[in-house]
């Protein structure tokens, strides 16, 4: 699992802070330990506790998903295409559609994608939430021009496409605290701060 160039930076809290911090709260000694399970080389954290990279959106996703102060548990298996998948076909009011896109083979996860953004786009039709490529785009926070290039095979749905995808198909969950927790540092390291006070 590789980091991202850094996301968006909080003067207040510096990578190597949020880094500390989550050493701390999960009971990790050292930055190896931590790199572990981060999934990430010592290289790599060295390179993020100097502000040189940011922690992924994944790597987010996956310290937040231990917080016991966020109610919502396994987020990168209920964003995964197929779990995704699995919840539209079971939501899906059209049958014939239904059938034809039925069978969700493992594989390459482009050809996932696209499989999700077609069943997506019929729940999201039948729900009345958008009619069109461009209204579903830009419900899931993309571009356009990001559909046509999953449709194609040229790009992926990234962790915050599904996301939003999960909240249209369940929408008791509380994806707010992850969203926070991804864009900023300052909010995972207080929603970590909570997670070492409970």
């Amino acid at each position: 699992m590789k980091s991202e160039p850094k996301l968006k930076t909080d003067s207040n809290v510096s990578n190597a802070d949020l880094l500390d911090k989550l050493k701390h709260g999960f009971g990790y000694k050292t930055d190896l330990e931590l790199a572990g399970f981060l999934g990430v080389t010592k290289e790599t954290m060295s390179q993020i506790r100097h502000g040189e990279l940011g922690l992924s959106l994944t790597q987010r996703i996956k310290v937040m998903d231990r917080l016991a102060s966020i109610r919502t548990r396994n987020l990168l298996e209920r964003i995964a295409p197929d779990h995704l998948s699995r919840e539209l076909h079971r939501l899906s009011l059209r049958g014939a559609e239904k059938l034809a896109l039925d069978e969700l083979e493992k594989g390459e996860p482009t050809a996932v994608d696209v499989k999700l953004i077609e069943l997506f786009k019929m729940y999201g039709q039948d729900e009345s939430l958008f009619k069109t490529d461009k209204e579903m785009a830009s419900f899931l926070g993309l571009k356009r021009a990001s559909i046509s290039g999953v449709r194609t095979g040229k790009s992926k749905l990234g962790p915050l496409p599904r996301l939003r995808m999960l909240k249209a198909i369940n929408p008791e969950t509380d994806i707010e605290q992850v969203l926070n927790g991804i864009d900023s540092n300052k909010s995972l390291h207080d929603l970590i701060e909570k997670h070492i006070k409970i």
